[in-house]
């Protein structure tokens, strides 16, 4: 049985941390004891002085702390519908983002979408295509009480960050 080389090992490690070190310790070891103490004080004025900037900058923020926050599913009742949203054309839908998930021990998953005038439709198949979001491509109306049975239960995956950008 061969045995492994150990490339760095830690007497390999201490020799080269002496030979890096021993100039500079012996450097400020022959200092005169004033210039050491003015050279140990600077240093930890210096190390304060950016630990308490940190803190300070870290308090001074006026942003909030970082929480755990669930998505809730954006519905047209819970945004303002643009005006870019108003001129689409009546089959077009706005993609708002997918559910998955189980329900009654079945994996289930579809896109969401709502159209200009706030009603919610869902796709379990959705094409890859220009028109994909096209009402007659598949899309079918669910009600505000579906919605809501539906968040209770599954994962929601925004289409494009957070809420409905036109």
């Amino acid at each position: 049985m061969k045995k492994r080389k150990n490339y760095l090992s830690t007497e390999k490690v201490n020799g080269i941390t002496k030979t890096l070190i021993n100039p500079f310790n012996r450097w400020f070891n022959d200092l005169n004891t004033r210039t050491k103490k003015v050279i140990l004080l600077s240093m930890g004025i210096t190390v304060c002085s950016i630990g308490l900037t940190v803190i300070i900058q870290a308090l001074s923020t006026n942003q909030e702390p970082n929480t755990l926050t669930i998505d809730k599913i954006t519905t047209p009742k819970d945004i303002h519908m643009s005006d870019k949203g108003k001129d689409l054309p009546e089959d077009q839908l706005i993609p708002v983002g997918k559910l998955k998930g189980e329900v009654n021990g079945e994996f289930e998953a579809f896109y969401l979408a709502v159209d200009k005038h706030g009603q919610t439709y869902i796709n379990r198949s959705l094409e890859y295509s220009d028109d994909a979001y096209s009402k007659s491509k598949g899309w079918e109306q669910i009600s505000r009480q579906q919605l809501e049975m539906y968040e209770k239960q599954l994962h929601f995956i925004p289409a494009r960050g957070k809420g409905l950008k036109l």
